[in-house]
């Protein structure tokens, strides 16, 4: 089998060889295209000679040069290499009429796929909707709503045939204008928190049949496939949005293997098995799943424990190390591509004060942090996104420092320290109160407040003139696996709230156009130094308080199976099953 790297040379040569332009060729690669989307570009130039590679049609799992032992894999690396050569989806377990229960560990704040952010509302909307692509529990491509797609010559349009026979929950046909209904709505609504995801992107939404539409990007963005496998892409039923309005969230309805029944808030989401889903080999293995948020870490673990969830994650570290001992239980560990930090409002005073924010960085031991929370499981952050991040560029570390960080504030006028109020929700309890403990040690005094999420989430969301935030125990998934959405939605300008999750009022412009450039079809190179540049910018101002990225837990019963954290914090919950 050729390697990845014999493929792409000798589509590079065949490339070169029609007088196509190098630059380009790049271009495409950096921005996530696969082999075959390269070798259709060739086709529409006139034929490719490359005949080990698959079309859309013939799914396969493209061939990969080792990694060395150590190295990290970025997972857009791996998105990036099937991102027009999908994977099937997973034959479904057999079905066994028992409900199953899944504990989360906090409550989904909305289940309008285009209007919430949080790793809890996504993985309950991945049960629901379905994209035209989307990412399995390994995060890589599945076909979805859409059988197959063509590129443009330029990368810039993709034409999709959808599915036929496809219909909603609430009956309602699934079809091109369907399609383009979900992408004008998110466009056009700009309150949606996912406005900005597609905004920044796509220009619009052609139909070409009913059985056919074509995305436009506003320049050649090779990876919109992978762009629109992100739960983010969720195809909603247009009539149900014009029936509910702005309770659409609360009133979901999608394509997906299980349909919406109820929610009660503060308790429990009960899904259905769809009994009309278009892909019977790959539907719903139980009849219901009910989904409960426990915020509180030990109960959390409890439920598992007790058997009154067969699932429950994502685990703090200690309750997973204590269930590692009870019985009937198997408790999971992944990597992750997620981190954890404290936001600090830019926007007002004395987190306004460059030096005072680096001072904090200072201060706080985060290898102490991590025992204290996590039990020294996961990785001190060297930069504002993780190591596993295509992209990712190593900046260095702000090592513990006390007497710097003192220094600092005497410098920014606060040489006896200040005080300053800690939001968190349960689940960051523990981290919290470490860091509370790290800042006295130099005259900062911290007041840890805890809050339920739904209360947190809407004082987030609050635009700059209104928010009150001052420090905010935080953490991001850039479920695209890319450099892209782990830095534009927390640190660009656009993102500040109700817009996005730049919920420190964060500010650069150079940082601004540098996001800016990694978005534009440049090559490889300059991409990946656009990103770099960028990360370093950020790490200098320091707009938060950077810690770590963790390892996900979760605990599961012997008995049951398919659901797991995937490396960026959603739980993949739509293959759940029982073994017996």
């Amino acid at each position: 089998m050729r390697t990845r790297e014999e493929i792409y040379g000798a589509l590079l040569e065949e490339w070169l060889s029609k007088g196509l332009d190098r630059r380009q060729f790049l271009r495409l690669v950096a921005m996530g295209a696969s082999a075959t989307s390269l070798a259709l570009i060739l086709a529409a130039c006139g034929g490719s000679k490359t005949g080990s590679v698959s079309t859309p049609g013939q799914p396969t799992r493209p061939a990969s040069s080792p990694t060395p032992a150590g190295t990290p894999t970025p997972i857009a690396q791996t998105i990036g290499k099937a991102a027009m050569t999908p994977n099937p989806m997973p034959t479904s377990a057999p079905f066994v009429n028992k409900p199953f229960l899944i504990a989360l560990n906090v409550e989904p704040d909305s289940l309008d796929v285009h209007d919430s952010f949080f790793n809890a509302s996504l993985g309950v909307d991945k049960c629901i909707y379905e994209g035209l692509v989307g990412l399995d529990d390994k995060m890589r491509i599945v076909n979805q709503l859409a059988e197959s797609w063509e590129p443009s010559a330029d990368g810039k349009e993709f034409t999709f045939r959808l599915r036929k026979g496809v219909t909603f929950h609430d009956g309602t046909p699934f079809n091109a204008q369907a399609v383009k209904a979900n992408f004008d709505r998110v466009l056009n609504e700009t309150g949606l928190k996912r406005h900005q995801y597609f905004a920044a992107w796509l220009d619009h939404v052609e139909v070409i049949d009913d059985g056919t539409v074509k995305l436009v990007a506003k320049s050649p963005f090779a990876a919109m496939v992978a762009t629109i496998a992100h739960p983010a892409g969720g195809i909603v039923s247009p009539a149900a949005v014009q029936k509910y309005g702005k309770d659409f969230g609360i009133h979901p309805v999608g394509t997906g293997p299980f349909r919406f029944v109820e929610w009660v808030r503060g308790d429990h989401i009960t899904l259905e098995a769809n009994p009309n889903y278009w892909n019977k080999p790959t539907g719903p293995s139980v009849p219901k799943l009910t989904i409960k948020g426990i915020s509180e870490p030990s109960s959390l673990g409890i439920a598992a424990q007790s058997g009154e969830a067969q699932f429950a994650g994502p685990l703090n570290a200690p309750q997973a190390v204590q269930l590692q001992k009870a019985q009937g239980i198997t408790v999971q560990q992944n990597p992750s591509i997620s981190v954890y930090w404290v936001t600090l409002n830019n926007a007002r005073k004395p987190f306004d004060d460059k030096r005072v924010r680096q001072a904090l960085n200072y201060a706080v031991n985060k290898e102490e942090v991590l025992k204290a929370a996590d039990l020294g499981y996961g990785r001190i952050m060297d930069s504002p996104i993780g190591d596993l991040v295509y992209g990712y560029h190593k900046v260095g570390t702000y090592e513990y420092n006390p007497e710097k960080a003192k220094q600092l504030l005497a410098e920014a006028g606060y040489a006896n320290g200040f005080s300053a109020t800690l939001w968190c929700t349960a689940p960051n309890k523990d981290r919290a109160v470490a860091i509370q403990g790290q800042l006295a040690k130099i005259g900062v005094t911290v007041e840890v407040v805890q809050m339920e999420s739904a209360a947190l989430n809407a004082e987030l969301a609050k635009p700059v003139d209104q928010s009150k935030t001052q420090m905010v125990i935080s953490n991001w998934s850039p479920s695209t696996g890319d450099a892209d959405w782990g830095l534009r939605p927390i640190y660009a300008k656009a993102s500040w709230p109700p817009a996005g999750a730049n919920y420190a009022f964060y500010f650069n412009q150079q940082v601004d156009d540098l996001i800016q450039e990694g978005l534009r079809d440049v090559d490889p190179d300059q991409r990946l130094a656009a990103y770099a540049k960028a990360q370093e910018l950020i790490w200098d101002d320091a707009p938060h308080i950077f810690l770590y990225a963790p390892t996900y837990f979760a605990a599961i019963n012997n008995n049951a199976g398919g659901v797991v954290v995937q490396p960026d914090g959603i739980v993949f919950m739509r293959t759940a099953f029982w073994k017996s």
